[in-house]
């Protein structure tokens, strides 16, 4: 009994195993438009400053306008300080109403960028 509880304790020891890695989803490849648009959103927020012309690409393939606005709004306050301008207009120009009207302030106001 003692050799098969000192195996056991062995064999727990060890390193836990590595979860295996996710393999990379092409969005446009998900069927479903809520599926489609959360993996867009979850890409467009990994994207850097540099990247804005992808950004601008991704966005105009969300279809849901609060996902949208969402992704648009998140990446702008990581990223306005960054930006040209013309960039950024270019994506507050995707929104429309009060949530465009927030994403140019806050894209053309300095003390509301991070």
């Amino acid at each position: 009994m003692t050799s098969t509880l000192l195996a056991g304790l062995l064999a727990c020891s060890g390193d836990p195993p590595e979860a295996p890695v996710p393999e990379p989803v092409d969005c446009a490849s998900l069927t479903s438009i809520q599926e489609r648009d959360q993996c867009l959103w979850q890409e467009i927020s990994e994207l850097p400053s540099d990247q804005s012309a992808l950004v601008l690409d991704k966005a105009k393939g969300i279809q849901d306008a609060m996902v949208l606005g969402s992704a648009v709004d998140s990446w702008i306050r990581a990223h306005a300080g960054d930006l040209r301008r013309e960039e950024g207009m270019a994506l507050c120009n995707l929104l429309s109403g009060p949530e465009q009207h927030s994403c140019r302030r806050r894209l053309l106001s300095p003390h509301l960028q991070h």
